[in-house]
């Protein structure tokens, strides 16, 4: 389960074509956000003490104020991308998604024909298509980097939060099972997943209540007990404040 509101979208300002045995700049820093989208050939890129080799869908983004080297390994086309964000640095840093050098993206096919679209207008002053494009590949990027969880400790609490989500969860007793202090436990899970830990059960049980409510006849209250809530009425308030909606109206909106 994943907050979407975190995402920070981007808005293209330049698309450039490159074809290039060699890099005419190879080392350096920017005072602007940049990317490189891999159409062919190999890239390798050193940036912010992190090594990472970009082949065909291949994506590199380069952050203002990072030091990088950057080497074309084999003879390369690709998009060289200007680039802004909707959200300061510190904004992005705390939807823990601040991409910097070779990243990966949810799938590698929807990732090379994003580019070979984005590549037929390279070129052109930026449009609608083009931000969707590129967005779209943002969004792949997001969803694989909040999926990969490399704290141990955290995966296991939020595996045991998707699995058990409908019965009470004491924040305190993942805490004790991880073998941390509260606290301790709080920053990490922040850290890992861009939530603390009472955000992400939330969410979690929201998410799934936005399931039953548009593909079964569940009551509101029966909604509200299968995923977790004490009562309806609280159920209702927290689905309000997220969603805007009740959860009656979201499911007027949204059945089929």
């Amino acid at each position: 389960m994943r907050n979407y509101d975190l995402i920070p979208l981007p808005e293209v300002l330049s698309i450039a074509r490159c074809n290039r045995t060699a890099f005419l700049r190879t080392g350096g820093s920017d005072s602007e956000w940049s990317a490189v989208l891999v159409c062919t050939g190999k890239i390798s890129v050193i940036i912010d003490g992190q090594t990472g080799t970009a082949e065909s869908g291949g994506v590199i983004f380069f952050p203002p104020g990072k030091q990088y080297e950057r080497n074309i390994i084999e003879p390369a086309e690709f998009l060289f991308i200007r680039l802004k964000w909707n959200k300061s640095d510190a904004e992005m840093q705390e939807a823990s998604f601040y991409p910097c050098g070779v990243i990966e993206t949810e799938s590698a096919e929807r990732t090379k024909a994003d580019i070979a679209q984005l590549k037929i207008m390279s070129g052109e002053t930026p449009s609608l298509p083009m931000q969707h494009l590129f967005r779209d590949i943002i969004l792949m990027t997001f969803l694989c980097d909040q999926t990969l969880i490399d704290d141990e400790a955290v995966k296991d609490a939020v595996e045991k939060i998707e699995r058990d989500f409908s019965s009470p969860i004491k924040i305190a007793a993942l805490a004790k099972a991880s073998g941390m202090s509260h606290v301790n436990f709080s920053h990490r899970f922040s850290a890992a997943t861009g939530m603390n830990p009472i955000e992400y059960l939330r969410m979690t049980r929201l998410s799934n209540a936005k399931e039953l409510l548009v593909n079964t006849d569940l009551s509101i209250a029966e909604v509200s007990a299968r995923c977790g809530f004490d009562n309806q009425f609280y159920f209702s308030k927290c689905f309000r404040e997220q969603f805007d909606l009740s959860p009656l109206k979201f499911r007027q909106l949204h059945r089929i």
